[in-house]
């Protein structure tokens, strides 16, 4: 597993990764010192939103791309078999992939995210805000939360790519998995208020919230922009719910990829 963990963090080095993540970063940033300055309240607040949000999306984006170049063309070129001929599982080279996309997400974020608190702070520190965005642990949480989410999604993505026998289906299907996962918890307070007619699909709505992990739960960047409070155990219950989504999934990957036959 440790030679699978080592050659997806030089493979992840070697795709130009420094040079996309630095480019995403400073786009990230350039949109928050943009928004910021053109605001005529709270810049603060606004230039961290809008570099947050554009950060959630960004650093998805890119954990999908390394599954796409570190296991999806290995399955394509038929490499992957070089690497299971040695005396090694394929469950540790799921895991081992796995850990190493996740560790690249890990310094990603941590990048984006010091760079993001700069900004912020830069953007008219003159204007007075009635609240102001806070920082220390909140900042460290938030962006833990968007480390979570991203390592549900990068499941899932390894889970089609090693079930898809084309390359760029699991590309898309991740996409789509993103937009529903983080879309689903709003959807359903959406449908669910004041709509009698709603109740006709209670069944259908209960079976998704069920099956589709909630990630729009992991988004608390009302901690950081308005001092909305989050207790301990909510804390401790979006890591264990991520943890057994994460589980879940990547079990299904190996056993799917163990009885997978290459041509």
């Amino acid at each position: 597993m440790y030679q699978f963990l080592k050659l997806t963090l030089l493979g992840g080095w070697r795709v130009r990764s420094s040079r996309t993540i630095l480019a995403l970063t400073l786009l990230a940033i350039a949109s928050a010192w943009l928004a910021g300055t053109f605001s005529l309240r709270q810049p603060q607040t606004v230039a961290f939103d809008v570099g947050f949000s554009l950060i959630r999306i960004l650093a998805a984006l890119m954990a999908i791309f390394w599954v796409q170049e570190l296991i999806s063309k290995d399955l394509e070129r038929k490499t992957v078999l070089w690497a299971c001929a040695n005396p090694v599982s394929r469950s540790q080279y799921v895991l081992g992939r796995f850990l190493g996309i996740a560790g690249m997400s890990f310094l990603m974020l941590v990048l984006m995210g010091a760079a993001l608190f700069l900004i912020q702070s830069w953007v008219a520190p003159q204007v007075y805000q009635a609240i102001p965005v806070q920082s220390g642990w909140i900042l460290v949480l938030l962006f833990a939360c968007l480390w979570l989410d991203i390592l549900v999604i990068t499941a899932f993505s390894i889970l089609m790519a090693l079930v898809s026998t084309t390359a760029l289906l699991p590309f898309f299907l991740s996409i789509v998995f993103m937009i529903v996962a983080r879309g689903l918890g709003p959807t359903l307070a959406y449908v669910r208020s004041g709509d009698s007619r709603s109740g006709a699909w209670e069944p259908l709505l209960d079976f998704l919230q069920w099956i589709l992990p909630d990630l729009s739960r992991y988004d608390i960047r009302g901690m950081a922009l308005y001092g909305q409070i989050m207790n301990e155990n909510s804390t401790w219950a979006l890591a264990m719910q991520a943890g057994g989504y994460v589980a879940i999934i990547l079990l299904i990957a190996t056993f799917a990829f163990s009885r997978r036959e290459f041509e």
